[in-house]
């Protein structure tokens, strides 16, 4: 088995993916402001607990880069 961090990692490592952008929806976490996105190799890191107009903004700004 394994974490999201860890998906995140081999993501990251597969030349085939390298186009993929990850945006990690986390429930270890409290807040937005507690995901660092870099932690995860993810380009955005959000708690799961966020509300839905901020989860399709940061879909969003990830889709448009």
């Amino acid at each position: 088995e394994m974490d999201g961090r860890e998906l995140c990692r081999r993501v990251r490592r597969t030349p085939s993916f390298a186009g993929v952008r990850l945006l990690v929806l986390s429930a270890l976490i409290e807040s937005d402001a507690a995901c660092v996105a870099p932690d995860f190799e993810a380009d955005c890191c959000l708690s799961k607990q966020s509300q839905l107009d901020r989860l399709f903004e940061q879909i969003e700004a990830l889709v448009t880069r």
